[in-house]
């Protein structure tokens, strides 16, 4: 048959020879294995399941379906042709068939079919991304057949290195000419982790388009996601203060679109990026401030703008050109409302230049640029589990540690102590509680149960001593513990 069809039909029709007066009805089976030897009762080809069973002649003339038979010899399965017997082999009777070289009725194979289409996925369009920023991945599809293929649906399956599925989306596609390709509606993922993913599409996936090939419909393509911002590599602008450890006093959240560091008084701060210093200034809050346009550009498409914030001193001017890791642009301090020496980084990305018009749909979290939780030993406080970010699960592992079920130890004992006071208590849980209340959905924490405080009561446990202590404002508890305030103008009173 010619190509790019698809059958419909076919029917084997054999006619018993004149003169027979008795018949009996037959069934027909497809033969799984090559014969030469001389058929009879004791040599039989090896048959397969029934292709038709208990067929009656009609004047002379058996007619059996074997639509499917043919369909899998055209499709690649082997002919061996079929075995014709007596549906009841008890039954003492013979019957004989014309043949194709006896007789003017031979065997007959009739075959039906018709111009199909055959879809298939020409190329995927999938290109490389980085973590948190949506991909628009989409898919040609072309066909080969001979007939038109009417509107279908595309499925897209987006797999990490480990095979596992992290996105499973459907999109339309429209109707196909032969001969032709459309591109499918695309599907929009964001990625949450870097990783080379395989993205697989399947055309005309709820299978509504008769095809000549049902086995071509699916292609895969890879897709890197990385960490845009750290492909950046930009210079951390100071030396990390008390042994290495970049304490983050004030984390990125809805209330604080950038981050406060701790830092000594008077450290150089470096520009992290080549740029232009945009301005310069005072504000009642954020004290003496550079801003500074970098030459990297955002994913908005907008160059950088990162505000520098509690400068002692400026030492650049507007206008001026800095070379990332080279030009210090100023001294850290305690100007604005901030009781002690810290660094404050803020990071636009959508041009903004104003630092009140700041916020987190036109800022992007500093941590995103430079590796706080590895092998350099910085860490967030709160961030118990190091993954990060302070979150409902390192909550769980502080009331582990205070009702004495899970001891904490090393760096996440250190995490633990947000007030910095050199011990882990029922305070360090409800700082971090309010944290979370504030910056997190709030179903995700719950009140202190009377277990954890009566327990936590009489639970002290030391932190490490490579938690950095400050001089600042404090206020007084019960239990005498020391809490900084962090008035920097954003975000809650504390760590």
């Amino acid at each position: 048959i010619p190509a790019n069809t698809t059958i419909t039909s076919a029917a084997l029709a054999l006619t018993l020879r004149d003169g027979q007066s008795t018949w009996s009805n037959i069934s027909v089976f497809p033969a799984n294995t090559d014969w030469t030897s001389t058929l009879c009762w004791a040599v039989q080809p090896s048959i397969g399941t029934a292709l038709a069973e208990n067929v009656a002649p009609s004047n002379m003339l058996y007619t059996t379906d074997v639509t499917a038979a043919v369909r899998s010899w055209y499709t690649g399965a082997d002919n061996h042709g079929v075995m014709v017997r007596y549906h009841n082999e008890s039954v003492n009777d013979y019957n004989s068939f014309y043949s194709s070289d006896v007789g003017d009725r031979p065997p007959s194979l009739t075959i039906n079919y018709e111009n199909t289409a055959d879809l298939q996925v020409a190329s995927i369009n999938a290109p490389s991304g980085d973590v948190g920023n949506s991909l628009n991945i989409s898919a040609v599809i072309s066909n080969t057949g001979a007939a038109a293929a009417g509107a279908s649906t595309v499925q897209y399956v987006i797999k990490d290195s480990g095979g596992t599925t992290v996105h499973t989306a459907t999109a339309s596609c429209g109707s196909v000419a032969a001969g032709a390709s459309v591109t499918a509606a695309s599907i929009s993922w964001t990625p949450v982790t870097a990783d080379t993913y395989t993205v697989t599409v399947t055309a005309d996936y709820f299978n509504v388009i008769p095809e000549s090939d049902e086995n071509n419909n699916t292609m895969s393509a890879g897709v890197t996601v990385g960490d845009y911002y750290q492909v950046l590599n930009w210079f951390y602008p100071l030396t990390p203060a008390s042994g290495g450890n970049i304490n983050i006093i004030s984390p990125y959240n809805r209330g604080n679109p950038g981050f406060a560091v701790e830092c000594n008084y008077g450290v150089p701060v470096y520009a992290i990026d080549n740029g232009t210093v945009l301005a310069t200034g005072y504000d009642d809050l954020k004290g003496n401030y550079v801003a500074i346009k970098t030459n990297s550009i955002a994913p908005s498409g907008q160059q950088y703008i990162v505000w520098y914030t509690h400068l002692q001193t400026i030492d650049v001017n507007v206008n001026a050109t800095v070379v990332k890791g080279t030009t210090v642009i100023g001294k850290t301090g305690t100007t604005g409302l901030s009781p002690f020496p810290r660094l404050g980084l803020y990071i636009s990305t959508a041009n903004t230049a104003e630092l009140s018009l700041l916020n987190i749909s036109n800022t992007v979290d500093p941590v995103r640029f430079w590796d706080y939780w590895g092998s350099s030993g910085h860490f967030i406080f709160g961030d118990i589990n190091g993954d990060g970010q302070a979150n409902e699960f390192d909550l769980a592992s502080l009331r582990e540690h205070l009702l004495r079920k899970n001891l904490l130890s090393g760096s996440a004992l250190v995490a633990a102590d947000m007030n910095e006071d050199d011990k882990v208590d029922i305070l360090d849980l409800l700082i971090l509680k309010r944290y979370l209340l504030e910056n997190t959905r709030g179903d995700l924490v719950n009140e202190p149960s009377q277990e954890e405080s009566s327990s936590a009561a009489s639970t002290s446990s030391a932190a490490s001593s490579s938690s950095s202590a400050s001089s600042g404002t404090s206020t007084s508890s019960s239990t005498s513990t020391s809490v900084k305030t962090d008035s920097d103008g954003f975000g809650p009173p504390y760590r």
